[in-house]
């Protein structure tokens, strides 16, 4: 029956009173609104990052603090508001609206306008988790000044990196405020310190005024920047020889410490080798093979002299580690995009001492093999560690695996750890089966001998691992480790000797407790192979996921499919609906 407006209006309404509307509903019924809308927004959010992880591998909503580590889909996805208003790499952009964290969706910022209440309720969902890694000082100025008194006690999670952008200007910028301004001119000024060093330390400072404003904070995430401490001056060689391990230490200095190292470094080449000045730069390695021993001892020297004062200041550091117990969801340690060592493992022994309540501990961050035992002990007394991921670390090795941990991991991811052994492998995963539930190895181990392939590889007692992630270059007899498994997902990523016939002879014996299976962006099958193991799960009733290749495969994919690829490239073009304009 057709009705008009008018009657719609009169069957909700009484006595011609306006229809009630969202401001008028009580708060309870307010608040579960808000808090299901900001659950389908994690739903997108996850869908989105899923899409786009492999362009922001380190934003701290790849990684959530109680979720498993599932390879290219690191557990479930949370908002993060973003502060920085431009892409990493660009400047920032003109329009305000920009400002708004794409991973915010607009469903939370529509509700925050209807009123105070709604606004009130959606605060703590908008800044749950911040990303500062990418802001401008600007934009930390802001953060600082003007939205952490207010809206610091929401923040949950914080991401911060201490890297300086190359466009951040603090003179002559519009956007930086008379109060931020006035603190850059009242910095102290120190005589062996150039403006990216000032800037730097300015930036350090900015972020630890952060911190103590966010007092129900209890998930870190942060580049650990340390300048390694000298040692003492040792003996210096009687016949003027340079070491190897000395020539290291230099070059270590070198990197540590570019501008300042890098400023006296040239002096004394001027001195002795002026020829080799114009290879010195803090991009190109200095090609110490063409040093005479006079300068390389000079250097060494260098290395063992008395830091100034604002080399040893890392307020970013010492602002988390006062408030490292309240830390006790997630702490995430990252090194530099330089990927060269900036810590020794004394160092970061000392640091995670600080965080003794920490529930989830993520490495990634090279490191000078100084103070090793250190850092064993400093591993093995986080009590409350349930999940553990270390990437490309020299110190997994058949030691670490030998430990006396005490705390019950349900999460192990290892990847790139050369130096663990398939037997302290076993050993280590064996030490964790009662409690053990996602198994991560990618490139782990990156060696074995025949006679352990004999040995070893049979079944492991594992009754509580349900996840399985793997990559590897051995073949499929490394399989055998998880026989006896009750697998519920399993993710495949590259592993070259293993054929399509054993996954599925793999899925076949697990069939029966196997939900989902994940191929990730670099896994090796065949485009005819996915198509005959998409059937394959459907028949078997088990869910699988395909993902697209990661940037880094992308020139693989093309040469086997540029077809393919050029389609994608396209679609990007068009704002990645897949539509063109002509369509339109």
């Amino acid at each position: 029956m057709d009705t008009d407006s008018s009657s719609i209006v009169s069957t909700n309404s009484q006595n011609g009173a306006p229809a009630p509307t969202l401001g008028q509903l009580p708060p309870e019924l307010k608040a579960l609104i808000v808090d299901m809308v900001a659950e389908m927004d994690d739903e997108d959010e996850f869908e989105d990052d899923d899409e786009e992880e492999s362009d922001d591998e380190h934003d701290c909503s790849s990684h959530g603090p109680e979720g498993h580590h599932h390879g290219h889909s690191h557990g479930p996805k949370k908002p993060v508001h973003d502060c920085s208003t431009h892409a990493p790499g660009e400047h920032p952009a003109d329009d305000d609206d920009e400002e708004r964290d794409e991973g915010v969706q607009s469903a939370l910022w529509a509700l925050a306008l209807l009123d105070r209440e709604f606004s009130a309720l959606v605060q703590r969902h908008i800044w749950r988790r911040v990303d500062l890694s990418d802001s401008l000082i600007s934009e930390i100025g802001t953060f600082l000044l003007e939205i952490a008194p207010r809206h610091g006690h929401h923040v949950e999670l914080l991401a911060v990196q201490q890297r300086l952008d190359e466009w951040d200007p603090i003179t002559d910028n519009p956007k930086i405020s008379p109060e931020l301004t006035a603190r850059w001119e009242a910095l102290t000024v120190f005589p062996d310190e150039d403006d990216d060093a000032r800037r730097l330390r300015f930036r350090r400072e900015l972020l630890a005024e952060v911190v103590p404003l966010l007092p129900n904070l209890v998930s870190v995430q942060l580049d650990f920047l340390e300048v390694p401490e000298p040692q003492g001056m040792p003996d210096l060689p009687r016949d003027g020889v340079v070491t190897v391990e000395m020539k290291r230490e230099i070059a270590v200095q070198m990197v540590s410490m570019q501008g300042y190292f890098l400023e006296r470094a040239v002096e004394i080449i001027r001195q002795h080798e002026p020829a080799m000045l114009d290879e010195i730069s803090p991009d190109v390695p200095l090609d110490m093979e063409r040093l005479s021993n006079s300068t390389l001892l000079e250097l060494f020297r260098l290395c063992h002299a008395p830091l100034p004062s604002h080399f040893k200041l890392n307020e970013v550091t010492s602002a988390f580690r006062k408030i490292g117990p309240q830390i006790t969801s997630s702490l995430t340690v990252m090194g530099d995009e330089s990927g060269e060592p900036r810590a020794s493992e004394e160092q970061l022994a000392s640091f995670l001492l600080d965080f003794p309540n920490v529930a989830r501990l993520e490495l990634d961050i090279p490191l000078l093999p100084v103070g090793r035992t250190l850092l064993h002990d400093a591993l093995v007394s986080l009590s409350s560690l349930r999940t553990l991921m270390i990437e490309g670390a020299s110190f997994v090795n058949d030691e670490f695996a030998k430990l006396p941990w005490t705390a019950p991991m349900r999460v192990l991811a290892l990847s790139n750890c050369e130096d663990l052994s398939l037997p302290s492998l076993i050993s280590l995963v064996t030490k964790w089966a009662p409690s053990l539930q996602v198994l991560e190895l990618d490139d782990v181990p990156a060696n074995i001998t025949d006679a352990e392939a004999k040995k070893l590889l049979r079944p492991l007692e594992l009754p509580k691992l349900d996840t399985l992630i793997v990559s590897t270059t051995h073949s499929a007899a490394f399989l055998a480790l998880f026989g006896r498994t009750a697998l519920v997902e399993l993710e495949i990523g590259a592993c070259p000797g293993i054929e399509y016939k054993n996954w599925e002879g793999f899925v076949t014996e697990h069939a029966g407790t196997l939900k989902k299976v994940t191929l990730q962006g670099d896994h090796d099958f065949t485009e005819a192979q996915v198509e005959s193991f998409q059937v394959y799960c459907f028949a078997k009733k088990i869910d699988l996921d395909i993902e697209e290749p990661d940037s880094d495969d992308e020139d693989e994919w093309d040469s086997e499919d540029g077809e393919e690829v050029d389609e994608w490239e396209d679609d990007d073009e068009d704002g990645g609906d897949g539509e063109s304009d002509d369509d339109e």
